[in-house]
C-alpha cells in the first residue's frame, strides 16, 4: 500500500526452522524490483497479471514443489493439479504470460523512467510550495508508489474534487469498500488526522513527464 520493500527473507527463513507455511503476496513487486522464490525461501507466492500490464482477472501461485498437504479451496475438475478445478482461462493465461516475458525485458528501463517521474513529482510539490510528508521508506520503495500526507488536507474531500481529472485513492483498492482508517497508516505510527490527509498515487510505465506536471497544478488548485 505505500510501496515499502519489506526485508522477507530472513522473515520466511526463520519460519521454515519453525515449520510454519509461508505465503508472499508479490503483486506489487514483480515487474518493478527482482522477485526470486529460491532465494526467499517462501512456500508460496501470488502475483496478478494486471499490476503488469496484464488482462484482468488472471493471476498465477507459485508453489514449492516440497510444500506438502496443500488442500483445494473448491471441489470440482483435477484441472491445475486438482488445487483449481475450472475451466482454464487461455486467454488470460497467454496474457499474463506476456506480460511477464514484457515485464522481464524492461524491469530496468521501466524503473529508471518511473522513478524520474516520481522524484519530478515530489521536486515540483517542493516547488509549489505543497506542504507534504512521504508515508513509509524513501530509499527501500517500490518505483511509481507516491503515499503521501497532504499537510491540513481532508483526503475524502481532495479525492471528491479530483474524481474526475486525476486518479487517485486514499489506501489499497482491497480496502476501497472499507470505511476504517487504513490499517498499514495505523501501523506505522500515523494518527487519524495524518491518515485523513494521506493519498496514494500510482505512476507507471505509460504515464509521461507532462502528467506528472498537471497532477502537481490540480493538487495545488484543490489544496
Amino acid at each position: 500500500e505505500i510501496g515499502t520493500i519489506q526485508d522477507l527473507e530472513p522473515i520466511f527463513s526463520k519460519a521454515k526452522k519453525l515449520g510454519i507455511t509461508t505465503h508472499c503476496d508479490a503483486s506489487q513487486a514483480v515487474g518493478k524490483i527482482p522477485v526470486d522464490v529460491k532465494k526467499l525461501n517462501v512456500d508460496l507466492l501470488s502475483i496478478s497479471a494486471h499490476k503488469i500490464y496484464g488482462p484482468k482477472g488472471i493471476g498465477a501461485l507459485y508453489i514449492n514443489k516440497n510444500l506438502l498437504g496443500l488442500s483445494p479451496l473448491m471441489q470440482g475438475g483435477s484441472q491445475e493439479g486438482k488445487i483449481r478445478p475450472g475451466t482454464l482461462n487461455v486467454a488470460g493465461i497467454v496474457g499474463l504470460g506476456k506480460a511477464c516475458q514484457i515485464a522481464k525485458d524492461r524491469t530496468s528501463t521501466d524503473k529508471e523512467h518511473i522513478d524520474n517521474l516520481s522524484k519530478n513529482f515530489l521536486k515540483l510539490l517542493d516547488k509549489n510550495e505543497i506542504q507534504y510528508k512521504v508515508n513509509g521508506s524513501i530509499e527501500s520503495r517500490i518505483p511509481g508508489n507516491i503515499n503521501i500526507i497532504l499537510i491540513k488536507t481532508d483526503n475524502i474531500s481532495l479525492i471528491s474534487k479530483l474524481s474526475t481529472k486525476l486518479a487517485i485513492s486514499t489506501s489499497s483498492a482491497c480496502q476501497s469498500d472499507s470505511e476504517k482508517p487504513s490499517h498499514v497508516l495505523s501501523a506505522i505510527g500515523l494518527n487519524e488526522k495524518e491518515i485523513k490527509s494521506s493519498i496514494r498515487i500510482g505512476l507507471g510505465r505509460l504515464n509521461t513527464l507532462q502528467e506528472v506536471e498537471k497532477a502537481v497544478i490540480l493538487l495545488k488548485k484543490y489544496t
